[in-house]
């Protein structure tokens, strides 16, 4: 079968968003308008129907920078049978709008993936334009709903999906988490990998993982509770390396990415993955997320040895009974510590931080943002969003602290879609505004950020482009290249 895997164009009327991919944090926009991870569901999902005989093509629209026109256009050239649509909770309308266009000048089934279908698949379905969707991790599932309709088969045998049988909506059997040593290498050559980047590391890099899950219970995260379902796996070393190797014969990057949500969980795994590297002399520059309570400075100093250069790290904010709340029990000496270490061995660090949390006032998340100033390299302050699915959701909706719990288009975390007792909308928005232009108008933090910018090998002219831009959405001011 002819199948065609796609983020379609994220639109607002007839207005292209600068968007961020549909991974843990959907998002419109932020400081880095070159900001684009990798969409690692779909490319392992067309690596297996490849290697099951189908003929399958790829779309990532966001990292293409295509609008609607194009993208509708090149779907007619195509004539897949099957369309394969990647969605999230900000741009689930848009996306059912592009979907039913689809229908209207093509003969094809069309499947929806992603979180917000597995959260409310009996809603997409109501739209009679969407036939299947897959829920939670879908890349076998997907292959089991093409040979399915390849072959005439009943869909019902299928777990982890949901489909229309007439007017009556079937949901099956959830889909037992697969074993990662099983996927296929992501089948990155039908994608414009040059487009991928995320900023911690520089360029030319290629994004990869080595694990899924995070064993934590963070209220806001998505994927742990509707993706993974609060499970972890982990790959097998060996296989990691080897697929290191691969990638630096074919692609030759300078830097790899490990998108994984915790990276370091597993002191050993992480410790044996760098004796691996080491041993088998693999000369590559790297970087990781993770959290300051699987850091420490023996092992931040062999992964430096083998080749770390930059860490996110997950620190939220900087109030003790906030941080219980999330729940996320580290203490901010720990925290301290970890981000000091990292200085000291040679690890450049960017701290992620989430305004709007349970118990969060005006004063707390300005404490943060002091807390923020002088403990990292960059940083990264989001505005809570409780997506669907997970626990911060339900209690945002119970609480009447959502703005609209089903206006989808806000949730995202440069949008505020909260009202706290303590913090109305425009106030959240603005302390953020106030943290990117505290944190990168330091002169000593302005210097730092040009040089890491230059050192990720962004010309000049596009850097002129970042501050622009970020002088344009009042994160800093005028500032001078």
């Amino acid at each position: 079968m002819r199948i065609l895997i796609t983020n379609p164009p994220w639109s607002n009327g007839h207005k292209t968003l600068n968007a961020g991919v549909k991974n843990r944090t959907p998002q419109i926009g932020g400081p880095d308008p070159y900001y684009k991870t990798f969409p690692f569901f779909m490319a392992y999902t067309a690596a297996i129907l490849q290697r099951n005989g189908h003929e399958v093509f790829m779309i990532d629209s966001l990292a293409e920078n295509m609008n609607e026109n194009k993208f509708l256009k090149r779907i007619e050239r195509i004539q897949p049978d099957v369309v394969l649509i990647e969605t999230s909770t900000p741009t689930i309308d848009s996306d059912l709008k592009i979907a039913k266009k689809i229908k209207e000048i093509i003969s094809t089934k069309i499947i929806f993936s992603g979180t917000h279908a597995t959260v409310f698949p009996e809603k997409i379905l109501e739209k009679n334009y969407v036939d299947i969707v897959l829920r939670g991790e879908y890349e076998f599932s997907m292959l089991d709903v093409v040979n399915c309709l390849a072959n005439g088969d009943n869909l019902a045998k299928i777990k982890g999906i949901a489909y229309r049988k007439g007017r009556k909506i079937i949901i099956t059997p959830e889909r037992e988490l697969s074993n990662l040593d099983s996927l296929p290498y992501p089948a990155r050559d039908l994608l414009p990998l040059k487009n991928y980047y995320d900023g911690i590391v520089g360029r030319p890099q290629i994004q990869m993982t080595t694990m899924r899950g995070c064993p934590f219970n963070c209220g806001f995260c998505l994927w742990t509770h509707v993706m993974f379902k609060n499970k972890f796996r982990v790959r097998n070393t060996l296989k990691v390396i080897e697929e290191i190797e691969f990638i630096k014969k074919k692609y030759s990057p300078r830097y790899i990415y490990f998108d994984d949500d915790v990276f370091t969980f597993g002191k050993e795994r992480v410790i044996k993955l760098c004796d691996e590297l080491l041993e088998r002399g693999i000369n590559i520059e790297w970087g990781a997320m993770t959290r300051p309570d699987l850091l420490d400075e023996e092992l931040m100093t062999k992964m430096h040895d083998a080749g770390c250069v930059a860490l996110k790290i997950g620190v939220e904010t900087a109030i003790p009974s906030i941080m219980k709340k999330i729940p996320k029990c580290i203490s901010i000496d720990k925290i301290k510590n970890v981000f000091q270490s990292a200085k000291k061995i040679g690890i450049k660090t960017q701290a992620l931080y989430v305004f709007g949390l349970p118990g969060d006032t005006k004063a707390t998340i300005k404490k943060t943002i002091r807390f923020a100033l002088n403990l990292s390299d960059k940083a990264q302050f989001l505005l809570l969003t409780p997506y669907p699915g997970t626990p911060y959701y339900e209690m945002y909706k119970k609480n009447g602290w959502l703005i609209n719990p089903e206006k989808w288009d806000i949730f995202h975390p440069y949008t505020s879609s909260i009202k706290l007792p303590t913090l109305d909308p425009n106030e959240l928005k603005e302390l953020q505004r106030e943290a990117y232009r505290e944190f990168y108008t330091r002169k000593v933090k302005l210097d730092a950020f040009i040089y890491s910018l230059r050192k990720d090998g962004i010309k000049r002219t596009c850097m002129r482009s970042i501050f622009w831009l970020l002088t344009k959405c009042k994160i800093i001011k005028d500032p001078v290249l």
